[in-house]
């Protein structure tokens, strides 16, 4: 993978792990909006 898509990646996988923590029941609904 190249440097630029790390961090993205990084940085969804955080927002995600923390989306998760407060909304477990779905936290791939936070990824597919921000992947629009």
């Amino acid at each position: 993978m190249s440097a630029r898509n790390v961090l993205p990646l990084t940085l969804i996988a955080a927002v995600t792990m923390a989306f998760t923590d407060n909304h477990p029941e779905d936290p791939y609904l936070l990824v597919l909006s921000l992947s629009r």
